[in-house]
């Protein structure tokens, strides 16, 4: 959430696959914010496709499939230095 809140012109959406809510976020995210909640996986492509960068917050995940999913859409990743991302920190992005 700190990362949204320092970003004010920036706007974001939430892939989750859990029934999350805007309840979960703060009033002043709400506006800038789009939550997906389970939704087809070809829809997570053309999503993720879209966004300019991708966010993987999670310090206990070991596969962080989500930030393997962006890189494979070419989608730059930011990351916990754990799981995956700790054993192989040469993932790059070839995205211009």
């Amino acid at each position: 959430m700190q990362i949204m809140l320092n970003m004010p012109e920036q706007n974001f959406c939430l892939i989750m696959k859990d029934n999350y809510t805007y309840d979960n976020l703060p009033d002043e995210l709400k506006s800038r914010v789009t939550i997906f909640n389970r939704i087809a996986h070809n829809d997570v492509v053309q999503i993720i496709n879209s966004c300019v960068l991708g966010v993987c917050t999670s310090y206990i995940e070991t596969q962080h499939l989500s930030g393997l999913e962006m890189c494979a859409c070419d989608v730059p990743v930011v990351a916990t230095n754990t799981g995956v991302y700790q054993m192989h920190n040469d993932i790059t992005s070839t995205r211009a």
